[in-house]
């Protein structure tokens, strides 16, 4: 993941708060594993939204979410 949007996910993470960001949800402990997770639910026919990996600034490890797509 680029540098900046790196920091942007940081940034998101502390607007949207602990509840929304980190808690209850699966702690990757690396940006490798949480993409291959995330690749394989966006393979599953079942998959209704893009998923992509996330860094979490609460518990400093990696999280996968839904992508949406930027404000133009």
């Amino acid at each position: 993941m680029e540098e900046v949007t790196y920091r942007l996910h940081l940034w998101a993470g502390i607007i949207a708060g602990r509840e929304n960001t980190c808690e209850g949800k699966v702690d990757y402990k690396s940006e490798e594993t949480a993409m291959k997770a995330a690749d394989e639910m966006n393979a599953k026919p079942t998959t209704r939204h893009e998923l992509e990996a996330y860094p979490c600034v609460f518990c400093k490890g990696w999280h996968i979410g839904r992508v949406y797509e930027a404000i133009p």
